[in-house]
């Protein structure tokens, strides 16, 4: 058997699915819903990351000129930064993609 005539018993034997025939489950959210939530959850993941660079600051400064201190103390806040920045990506990203489809 030829593959051209494997692929054209396939094309005939293929079910055909009419988009109007699918039963799609349907939400009982309100369109803001779904934008409120992620506001939330990226507001509260900001929210931390800023308390993280606080505190971080704080212990820099007290850290006394202990160089491991210091060190630790400087990660924390690069690492708060960096968690700042991929939530305020990941929330941007987010809210484009559902303007769009909304």
């Amino acid at each position: 058997m030829s593959v051209i005539t494997f692929l054209s018993r396939f094309a005939q034997d293929s079910i055909v699915i009419n988009r109007d025939e699918v039963a799609i489950p349907q939400g009982n959210l309100e369109p803001g819903t779904v934008t409120t939530v992620l506001q939330l959850v990226f507001g509260m993941a900001g929210g931390v990351a800023l308390v993280i660079i606080i505190v971080s600051g704080i212990r820099f400064v007290t850290s006394q000129g202990d160089p491991g201190a210091v060190n630790r103390a400087r990660n924390s806040v690069i690492y708060a930064f960096v968690g700042l920045v991929v939530s305020l990506l990941a929330y941007s990203i987010v809210t484009f993609v559902l303007g769009r489809i909304g």
